[in-house]
């Protein structure tokens, strides 16, 4: 992932005798508001969130601890449900960090970064590194860049209402592997309240991934790969993107579920055949054999089955969009493979996930009401299963893009494991 952070105003070197804890926090201060807003624009970071709030709208609450000791009682909207839970991790002296780089997606997703900084300043041509002075600038710059060591680094302080959680690049400044400065003289005139020290900075992030893997995140398998190789270049990233929205992507988590399903199968030697069956993806089998015994368990699994297959029933008509090429000994642009990726989204995205949604409500919708109905009578109805019929019929306020994305998972990660954990609540109960 690279993206590019811009700060303006003084940055004054660090000494023995003032190590400018107010000048960090400050420059701290003002780079939270663009990582904030990176939160929520960046597609892989905004599919995160999106994924991880699972469809809700509605607000939460937040209990923020103040430097006095006191609890301020808040109350936030649903994307900020995420970057709370994860805040948690890192509260410290009244605030709640949320930094990007380090280990903050859990065990196996670390990332360090490069950055690359463009030193615009008013000083004449090479006065800004005599001395030393370079170094002792930067050490504040870093510093502003990661989370506070300890209170002292905030002491005085206090986040406002946009401070909650609190934005930051780094866990520490440990996790900066490569720096490179280009420097050079700032020729605009002073604006009101700009000051002759004042500096320009341009800081370019290069984001890396040294994790094994993603595996705590609690994702699907298709966004957990998205996250963990976004890192890689822009044409990687048109990939994934491309594959997000792929049909293909549904019957995929269809595997990353099977080690699930079979500790269900241990669990009881009556369900073991029918989950094969279903593991197996082969809906007219499932039919057949399911079909002999129509107990309410075996209704839910052969609902399961056929859900599990809306996305081998989804066509895509038309031609592609044409992959762009470079000459001989070039390479295609990053901007011109993002263009060609939401070419190939507007292009199979909305069939897909139209279809997807058009498959559910004509074939699904009453299916899945009737069910939930019985399996309440029957007391192995969860609050997720009860809440489901209304949760899709919420869809019909939701704008287009949200409802391609929002379906999908709330059918795979929400109905599909509710789906199996009552037949399996079933198969244990006596009277099934």
């Amino acid at each position: 992932m690279e993206f590019r952070l811009v700060y303006q105003g003084p940055l004054p070197a660090a000494s023995p005798n003032s190590t400018r804890i107010k000048e960090k926090h400050t420059i701290r201060r003002i780079l939270h508001k663009q990582l904030k807003n990176l939160w929520k624009v960046h597609p892989f970071i905004a599919a995160y969130a999106r994924h991880y709030e699972a469809g809700r709208r509605r607000t939460a609450t937040s209990h923020i601890q103040l430097p006095d000791g006191h609890y301020e009682h808040i109350e936030i909207p649903y994307y900020s449900r995420v970057v709370d839970e994860l805040s948690a991790k890192y509260e410290r002296c009244g605030y709640r960090f949320v930094p990007l780089i380090g280990g903050i997606f859990g065990a196996g997703s670390e990332t360090v970064c490069a950055l690359d900084i463009q030193f615009l300043r008013r000083e004449a041509a090479g006065s800004v590194i005599s001395g030393g002075d370079i170094d002792n600038r930067l050490k504040v710059l870093f510093d502003a860049l990661r989370m506070p060591k300890d209170c002292q680094e905030v002491k005085g302080f206090v986040p406002d209402i946009n401070e909650r959680p609190f934005f930051c690049l780094l866990e520490d400044d440990s996790l900066i592997t490569e720096v490179r400065v280009t420097t050079d003289q700032l020729h605009t005139p002073l604006s009101d309240g700009e000051r002759i020290h004042d500096v320009n900075l341009i800081i370019h992030v290069k984001t890396m991934a040294v994790g094994m893997g993603f595996a705590d995140i609690g994702m699907p398998a298709i966004l957990d790969t998205q996250l963990r190789l976004s890192n890689a270049d822009a044409a990687h990233e048109s990939q994934l993107l491309q594959l997000h929205d792929d049909g293909d992507a549904i019957r995929a988590d269809v595997n990353q579920e099977k080690e699930a399903i079979q500790a269900l199968i241990a669990d009881n030697a009556a369900l073991r055949a029918d989950l094969a069956v279903i593991i197996a993806g082969d809906v007219k089998i499932a039919r057949a054999t399911l079909a002999l015994d129509n107990t309410l368990r075996n209704r839910v699994l052969l609902l399961v089955a056929e859900l599990r297959e809306i996305g081998s029933r989804i066509k895509i008509i038309g031609d592609r969009p044409v992959e762009p090429t470079a000459p001989p000994g070039r390479r295609v642009s990053s901007w011109t493979m993002i263009e060609y990726t939401r070419a190939v989204q507007n292009f199979e995205g909305r069939q897909t996930w139209k279809q997807y949604w058009d498959i559910y409500r004509s074939d699904f919708d009453e299916r899945v009401k009737a069910i939930v109905k019985d399996l309440q009578q029957a007391k192995v109805a969860s609050e997720i299963l009860t809440a489901f019929p209304e949760h899709v019929s919420s869809y019909d306020e939701l704008e287009e893009r949200e409802l391609r994305h929002d379906l999908p998972f709330s059918v795979n990660d929400q109905l599909i494991p509710e789906l199996l954990r009552a037949a399996d609540a079933l198969t244990r109960s006596p009277s099934s």
